[in-house]
């Protein structure tokens, strides 16, 4: 420590080490000095004042960061990053988040943008992995109308998008209405997101306008409706069956394959078919061997039993006699120039 004061260039680590010091200490008094610290000369002093600050997490300290965000976009100042902005003030929680409404009402579009990734991590670090719902007691009315109004027709698309994250945790009957015309967005990224977000079970009555995501022109948005149909259960699964079989688009069909192979369908839709199942199931085993697609169903065949096999071949064979050839098994025959077989001489050492 004494060579760190005696070194000029070296003082930055004293005031990088009392800064986090702070942080670890919690000390709620000292935000004020954390928060010049932003301005320090030396950027690793202004990365670990941020650090202590998300550390401490003092109420008043929240409105500075904000202003430093602001300060980020308009003076394009780059340390510390908007990034690290972002992560330390959605730390803070969801209790501070009517703070953001000025930022999410700001002319400037990039500052609308980066207040609405903030409320997003703060919603996504809430919710967890458990089936979350956003109540006007963890989000406040006039936030959540902004969601719903505003901020879901903003002009910039990466808003748009974020904002569709949130809406699909609220317990608002305005949310489905808002979410289906975001479904319907020009801009595809927007309609990817708007789809991740419908996978809840509370959008269930809501699969038919899911399904029509289905014939987007854009492969992205099918791929996730797909995913988010199936997420569904049964219901979810017969819309993407019924879709396969109606469609005519190859790419289409080929990424409903690979769905189903994914999500471990192509299992159970070979057992149904070999014991004589009907419906849906029966007719998509049939269009995905009648089109060719083979190997959906060839690597299952060779690792099933031979009744299983023999079930499911001797059932398809009548439907599709030339395309079944290939799921055959080889049928090894022997070498006519093998005649007998010479056992291989060897000693045994005494």
């Amino acid at each position: 420590a004494a060579l760190v004061h005696r070194i000029p260039h070296l003082n930055f680590l004293v005031r990088a080490m009392s800064a986090r010091n702070l942080g670890a200490l919690h000390h709620q008094a000292s935000w004020p000095l954390l928060v010049k610290s932003l301005d320090d000369l030396h950027a690793d002093v202004r990365s670990v004042a941020l650090r202590s600050l998300a550390q401490i997490q003092a109420p008043r300290s929240f409105g500075a960061l904000i202003e430093r965000l602001h300060l980020a976009v308009l003076q394009r100042i780059q340390s510390p990053s908007q990034d690290h902005l972002k992560a330390a003030m959605a730390g803070f929680g969801l209790a501070h988040a009517h703070e953001l409404i000025p930022s999410l009402r700001h002319p400037h579009r990039e500052i609308r943008c980066l207040a609405v990734e903030v409320l997003r991590e703060m919603i996504s670090r809430a919710a967890g992995d458990q089936d979350f719902t956003l109540t006007p007691e963890s989000l406040s009315p006039g936030l959540s109308g902004l969601l719903l109004t505003e901020l879901s027709s903003d002009a910039n698309p990466e808003v748009r998008g974020c904002t569709a994250e949130m809406i699909a945790y609220m317990d608002d009957e305005r949310a489905a209405p808002v979410l289906l015309r975001l479904a319907d967005d020009p801009q595809w990224f927007v309609r990817v997101r708007t789809l991740r977000g419908l996978a809840k079970s509370r959008f269930l009555p809501y699969l038919a306008q899911i399904h029509a995501c289905l014939g987007d022109r854009q492969w992205q948005v099918r791929e996730t409706a797909i995913q988010t149909l199936l997420s569904f259960g049964q219901e979810g699964t017969s819309h993407v069956f019924h879709h396969f079989l109606v469609s005519n688009d190859k790419a289409s069909k080929q990424q409903i394959i690979e769905a189903i192979q994914g999500a471990g369908l192509a299992k159970s839709l070979l057992e149904h078919y070999a014991e004589g199942g009907n419906g849906l199931a029966k007719k998509v085993v049939e269009e995905i061997v009648g089109i060719g697609a083979t190997t959906c169903f060839a690597g299952m065949l060779k690792s099933s039993s031979p009744q299983l096999r023999r079930k499911f071949l001797d059932r398809l064979s009548p439907q599709l006699p030339r395309q079944t050839q290939y799921l055959e098994p080889p049928v090894l025959e022997p070498d006519p120039g093998i005649t007998e077989i010479v056992p291989f001489p060897f000693a045994v050492a005494a």
